[in-house]
C-alpha cells in the first residue's frame, strides 16, 4: 500500500523521532569504522552502543544511506 510505504519512509534516519544520529554522523561512523578505530571508542563518542554502532558499520541500519 503506497500510504503505509510514505510513512514508513518519511520516519527513516534522522526524521525518526527517537533518533539520536544525524545523516552525517552515520556518514562519519562509517568513515571511522571502515578506518578501524575502535569500536567502544566511536560509540562513546556517539553515546550509542558497540551492537548498535556494527550494525550501521556493517551497513545493516541506516541502510538508506
Amino acid at each position: 500500500d503506497e500510504a503505509k510505504l510514505n510513512i514508513s519512509l518519511s520516519k527513516r534516519g534522522d526524521n525518526h523521532p527517537s533518533s539520536k544520529l544525524s545523516k552525517d554522523d552515520v556518514i562519519e561512523i562509517r568513515r571511522m569504522y571502515d578506518n578501524k578505530i575502535k569500536v567502544k571508542e566511536i560509540a562513546k563518542t556517539y553515546n550509542i552502543c558497540n551492537s548498535s554502532l556494527e550494525k550501521i558499520g556493517r551497513r545493516i541500519r541506516w541502510s538508506h544511506l
